[in-house]
């Protein structure tokens, strides 16, 4: 979750809107172009989550709910559905080898498109991953994309080639996380982890990379309904105070960059303030052993984008936190303001 996301800062690109899941409103086309050059990725946090701590907390898994549309889609609309009624498709994280490559096991290599639930269950016992989601502009191939990854700007070379949309965000070891998308038909899905591994090289690097393409028409087009509101905007989530954690909530963004949302606790005799040390500690510190626990929540995905989720989180503290750099100050959006604490209880 992280030259990747989470992990060191990249040269970024102009950011479009998804033509699914946008928010019905006004734009500001000024502004948006002098946000051009947004990175989607953050300074130093993940780093510190990709130690050998196999202490996943099940307990924590995510499991969200329906990707939609503001008067689409979202909290309440006429056209809701079940989310058990939704197809679906799984992506598993494999376990690390002995020899430390990483990868993902897909169910087949064409997903269903429409209203889709994708679901990431981490198989691994080392390492926490994600499946961001990111979809291929027409008329570019998956080596074209799998080249510029490879290249020494890593993701930031693959801004060109693809738009971020969204997917289920990291987890630990044993734990999984679902979002329902939509797909667009007839489309090319890339799926990278983009969490730090040993010795910084991103989990992308050591083999973390797949694909899918979608089918022709789409199976489906409601959206199960939800029951609040997070407002992702630049640079904060809105009104996390009134919201149960344990029923659907929708994801938006409202801003005028990407966002995500990554929900993140402190490890075992660990506390909140030492995860934000590790949060604010200098580029190329040290990671150490992981202070904090990841536990799911909403990808990286354009603006205009929305999304929803259900953390199934047991009693405590927790910190929302959105690792995506503003390109104007090169600082983690969570250090703009877009660090949330919450209280499950």
């Amino acid at each position: 979750m992280l030259s990747v996301r989470w992990g060191m800062r990249e040269p970024g690109r102009k950011t479009q809107a998804l033509q699914h899941g946008r928010v019905q409103r006004r734009r500001h086309p000024g502004r948006r172009a002098a946000l051009a050059s947004c990175s989607l990725l953050a300074a130093a946090g993940l780093l510190v989550a990709c130690s050998s701590d196999a202490a996943g907390g099940a307990s924590g898994a995510a499991a969200a709910t329906a990707t939609g549309t503001a008067g689409e889609g979202g909290a309440g609309a006429a056209d809701a559905v079940s989310a058990d009624s939704l197809p679906r498709f799984e992506i598993d994280a494999d376990a690390t080898t002995a020899g430390g490559a990483m990868s993902y096991t897909l169910p087949s290599t064409e997903a269903p498109a429409g209203t889709v639930m994708v679901t990431l269950k981490n198989n691994d016992t080392m390492m926490p991953h994600q499946a961001q989601l990111l979809k291929l502009h027409s008329g570019v191939t998956v080596p074209q994309f799998t080249a510029a990854l490879a290249s020494p700007a890593g993701v930031g070379a693959v801004m060109p080639l693809a738009d971020f949309a969204g997917g289920p965000n990291a987890v630990m070891p044993g734990d999984e996380s679902s979002v329902v998308v939509h797909l667009d038909p007839g489309a090319t899905y890339m799926v990278i982890c983009q969490i730090p591994g040993p010795g910084g090289k991103p989990h992308y690097a050591l083999g973390m990379i797949a694909h899918f393409t979608t089918g022709a028409t789409a199976q489906s087009d409601g959206w199960p309904k939800t029951d609040a509101t997070v407002k992702m905007t630049d640079f904060k989530f809105s009104e996390p105070s009134s919201i149960d954690w344990n029923k659907p909530i929708t994801v938006v963004n409202e801003g005028d960059q990407p966002h995500e949302l990554a929900v993140l606790a402190p490890a075992d005799g660990k506390t909140m303030d030492d995860v934000r040390a590790a949060l604010s500690a200098p580029e190329g510190a040290s990671p150490g052993p992981s202070p904090y626990k990841t536990y799911g929540g909403v990808a990286a995905a354009a603006p205009d984008v929305q999304q929803q989720t259900t953390l199934k989180l047991d009693a405590g503290d927790y910190l929302l936190v959105c690792f995506v750099v503003d390109p104007s100050t090169g600082k983690p959006h969570y250090m703009l303001g877009m660090e949330q604490p919450i209280t499950v209880g």
